[in-house]
């Protein structure tokens, strides 16, 4: 039998904290549910924290509006990029 695990654009890990925030990362202005697909993949989660610990956010870092789809954060690009503390 093989399993489908999925990728993700983005795995921010803090291994002190053992936390980590995963992230999909879209040119598009729209949302769409298959740009979340690995985000709620519940076996592609379980296996990362495994490895990275808790998952404490999923995201998506796109070109539209900020807002929640499908209980998943979508992030604008440049308020996301302006927001790091660099």
């Amino acid at each position: 039998m093989t399993i489908k695990v999925g990728e993700f654009d983005m795995l921010v890990h803090d291994p002190k904290e053992n936390i980590c925030t995963i992230y999909e990362i879209k040119h598009s202005t729209k949302t769409v549910n298959r740009q979340i697909m690995n985000l709620v993949n519940e076996e592609n989660l379980r296996m990362r924290e495994c490895v990275f610990g808790t998952i404490t956010g999923r995201y998506v870092i796109y070109r539209g509006e900020s807002c929640v789809y499908n209980s998943i954060q979508y992030l604008n690009v440049e308020e996301y990029l302006r927001g790091l503390h660099l």
